[in-house]
């Protein structure tokens, strides 16, 4: 049986090979825990696939030892965290990894055949957002080996964890906002090893060279990003080389492993949709859900009580949000009953007094505040939901990804506020990932039809009922509705507004925004010199020649539908926004 005691942390620490017992122990823990691991030494996939107890985390500690101050604080000690789920992925690649390796290698093969498999299979990240918005949770830990994007310590803490599992001793090195790195024990010699730059240059090359795989000596190596001279925890060690032909020879005797491997699909890819959506936490989703309804509801019971002004920024919430909410949820909705203030029957009084709209507007402006932040704050669950489109027909990985997308799109509306609350760099991430998935679900789409492209379509629609002449026919339109001539820059402004031109080709026109404003900018740039042409032809032409012109003139589709009152005014900015009072 493992040896298993608490931390001071109040942690649960094993150590030592699992057996059954052990694994039944920890599915009879009845509260949340965390536990604790050196390594992964003694853990195997089977092994954890039997843990069933969802209220585990599991932490591995590797190189992140808490006896050394600089990692004892959330910041790193977070990065040693992981799920079950999370954890048996991570190792079901480490064991991939090992099925190359056998009882006769030496320590250098072995070291040097899991050295080229990490740089075979990794994607160096060397900016934190490339990958994903909680990089410092994933690609600087273990889990980014879940999609082969690793920072420096990632790859560091993943190459010291496999040298750990076949009992090669691996230190973990780190010059603190600076690099890290490893020194590896060889036959009772110390190497100072740096797998990241030998993957920047395979990454580059396509080779690798093993420039920093024990190749340099103490003085060349602890200079620069490795200098450890003011580390408190760190140590400069002597370290000895390997000579070019041992490199070579070694090299030579694990290649044809190596060149037939090839490369590992990241587990991310792999996964079933079961595993998908317990990685989507869908549960956590449809509770938040609930709650998120019964703000909605209040919001929407205040406005329909004319008890909040229509301009609120509170209804903009509730109108972004309550077509998918209600649609998901249904009547399912979590109560108000813990929220101080409000009556849970307040929907059946007839009066309500000043302190309960007080109160309900102080209670809705609390949610919203902790509904940006919670978001921002659990950021890892909202990427992953992006990582694993393209999405399968299922109907709880929907909800996830349009509940995701819902969320995004009310944001932006509200950008100010999530700049002022510090989230305008995650909330950029979110909306470029946001359009790079709007594009590969509709390239998927367009692929699998082998058709012109949609917007192709549109843009050839829009370039055949908005010519020149047309375009012209909307200036005077605009004209007439106004009461008075507009400049060619306001009438840009009108031509260009995706929710002006729906109200001519609502029918017609069925697609984003984003991509109605693109195609008009661009069919205005195209037309509007020649449009220019025939207005000033026009008012040279005499006025008895353009009545002729005009008698009997051929309708034009969509523009007659339209009430004779309708007045669309493009400089409108919805100031709700700006007067949100809760930050």
């Amino acid at each position: 049986m493992a040896n298993i005691s608490k931390n001071i942390y109040g942690e649960i620490v094993i150590e030592g090979p699992l057996i059954p017992d052990d694994i039944a122990f920890l599915n009879r823990i009845e509260t949340d825990a965390n536990i604790c691991f050196k390594n992964t030494k003694y853990l195997s996939s089977d092994l954890l696939k039997q843990v069933k107890n969802k209220r585990l985390t599991f932490s591995i500690i590797g190189g992140l030892e808490r006896r050394k101050r600089k990692y004892d604080n959330d910041y790193y000690q977070a990065r040693t965290y992981h799920t079950v789920e999370e954890l048996i992925k991570i190792i079901e690649y480490f064991e991939h990894i090992e099925k190359g390796i056998t009882p006769e290698m030496t320590e250098m093969q072995k070291c040097m055949y899991i050295y080229c498999c990490l740089i075979q299979d990794t994607n160096y990240v060397t900016r934190y957002r490339d990958a994903d918005v909680d990089s410092k949770l994933i690609e600087n830990s273990l889990t980014g080996n879940l999609y082969h994007k690793l920072t420096c310590a990632g790859i560091a803490l993943t190459f010291k964890e496999l040298l750990d599992r076949q009992g090669i001793e691996c230190e973990y090195l780190n010059k603190i906002n600076q690099h890290s790195f490893n020194r590896v024990t060889i036959n009772g010699k110390k190497y100072g090893m740096d797998l990241t730059w030998d993957l920047n240059r395979y990454e580059h090359e396509g080779n690798i060279f093993f420039t920093y795989f024990g190749r340099q000596d103490t003085a060349s190596f602890y200079q620069n990003h490795h200098d450890l001279r003011y580390e408190e925890y760190e140590t400069m060690d002597e370290v000895a080389t390997f000579t070019q032909e041992e490199i070579d020879y070694c090299y030579n005797s694990i290649k044809p492993l190596i060149d037939t491997r090839g490369k590992h699909t990241p587990a991310i890819t792999q996964l079933t949709k079961e595993e998908k959506i317990t990685a989507l936490t869908i549960l956590h989703v449809y509770s938040e859900l609930q709650r998120e309804a019964s703000y909605i509801e209040l919001i929407r019971f205040l406005k329909q009580n004319k008890l909040i002004a229509e301009n609120d920024f509170r209804i903009d919430f509730a109108k972004q949000r309550f077509p998918l909410v209600a649609d998901i949820v249904g009547r399912n909705i979590s109560g108000l009953e813990n929220v101080e203030g409000i009556d849970p029957d307040y929907r059946y009084h007839k009066n309500h007094s000043e302190d309960f709209i007080e109160a309900a507007k102080k209670a809705i402006d609390q949610y919203l505040e902790s509904y940006i932040r919670e978001f921002f704050d659990m950021s890892s669950i909202y990427a992953r939901t992006f990582k694993y489109v393209p999405l399968e027909e299922n109907e709880d990985l929907y909800i996830s990804y349009y509940n995701v997308k819902s969320k995004i799109e009310y944001f932006a509306t509200i950008r100010e506020i999530i700049i002022k609350m510090g989230y305008g760099e995650e909330l950029n991430y979110f909306l470029g990932k946001l359009k790079e998935e709007e594009e590969k679900i509709k390239a998927e789409k367009l692929e699998k039809e082998d058709v012109k492209s949609q917007y192709d379509y549109d843009y050839d629609f829009l370039a055949g009922c908005l010519s020149p002449s047309e375009m012209l026919d909307i200036k005077d339109y605009i004209e007439k509705q106004k009461g008075s001539e507009i400049s060619i820059e306001e009438f840009k402004q009108y031509f260009t507004n995706p929710s002006y031109m729906r109200t001519i080709f609502i029918e017609e026109w069925d697609f984003t925004d984003a991509e109605l404003q693109r195609l008009l900018n661009e069919v205005y740039e195209e037309n509007i010199s020649v449009m220019i042409k025939f207005m000033n032809n026009r008012k040279e032409t005499p006025i008895i020649e353009q009545v002729e012109e005009t008698v009997n003139p051929e309708p034009r589709e969509g523009l007659n539908d339209i009430p004779d009152d309708f007045y669309w005014d493009p400089s409108f900015e919805d100031e709700s926004s700006k007067n949100m009072s809760f930050f």
